[in-house]
């Protein structure tokens, strides 16, 4: 999963395959290089560590404390809340691309790099998106009446969320230009070609493999199958 989502989880592989990927399905470039293999497995385990807050691939370690993925003290990358945002909800957002600096309503927070401004995930903007759910004027879907209830001021845990949110952002942006220079790398080289996998019998995949498989499932089954 690590050296997949540093291979193909970013915006260069997506350009590079703009055209094939508009048939379902996406075609993992292997490497045969181990070092490149234990690189995209290395720098992997960043991605998916930022991605999922935490929760994966932590390692404190190597810098990566679990469900913690905001920046230190001191680190200049650190997203700082400069500016209170108010006692009322915010209506608009507002980016100003020289200070680096993302208004909302009243408050301010920085730095938040344009690249993070404009992070997208198939062409959806990921903090307009959020923001959408909970300014003044929700953007969300409207499914019951139950979607008219909404909050008369602003959390103070919305603002954690945010600060972290922006700083996921940071982390996979900054991660980035390393993916595309490993896609780069990995397609200069040796690779693992489907006559390689079909040789040694992974190709074609047997029915069974594409079954949902569960840790433990036989021993329940055969529990049930005693109890009846």
């Amino acid at each position: 999963a690590a050296y997949t989502v540093a291979v193909c989880g970013h915006s260069a592989f997506t350009k590079r395959y703009a055209e094939e990927l508009l048939t379902p399905g996406v075609h993992v470039p292997l490497t045969r290089v181990r070092a490149l293999w234990e690189r995209g497995v290395t720098l992997g385990r960043e991605v998916l560590w930022a991605s999922t807050y935490g929760e994966c691939c932590a390692d404190p370690s190597a810098g990566r404390p679990a469900r913690r993925v905001g920046f230190a003290a001191g680190d200049e990358r650190q997203v700082k809340y400069l500016k209170h945002i108010g006692d009322d909800l915010p209506e608009h957002l507002r980016y100003d691309a020289e200070s680096g600096t993302l208004h909302v309503g009243a408050a301010a927070f920085a730095p938040v790099p344009e690249a993070v401004r404009g992070y997208d995930v198939g062409g959806m903007g990921v903090v307009n998106k959020w923001f959408g759910y909970r300014k003044a004027s929700p953007t969300s879907k409207r499914t019951s009446p139950l979607d008219d209830i909404h909050v008369e001021s602003w959390p103070h845990g919305w603002t954690t969320e945010l600060i972290e949110l922006l700083s996921v952002l940071r982390r996979l942006t900054d991660l980035a230009p390393a993916q595309a220079v490993l896609l780069t790398d990995v397609l200069a080289d040796r690779m693992v070609t489907v006559v390689d996998l079909t040789t040694a019998g992974i190709l074609p995949v047997a029915p069974g493999a594409r079954k949902a498989r569960h840790a433990g499932e036989d021993t329940l089954f055969a529990a049930d199958s005693a109890r009846s």
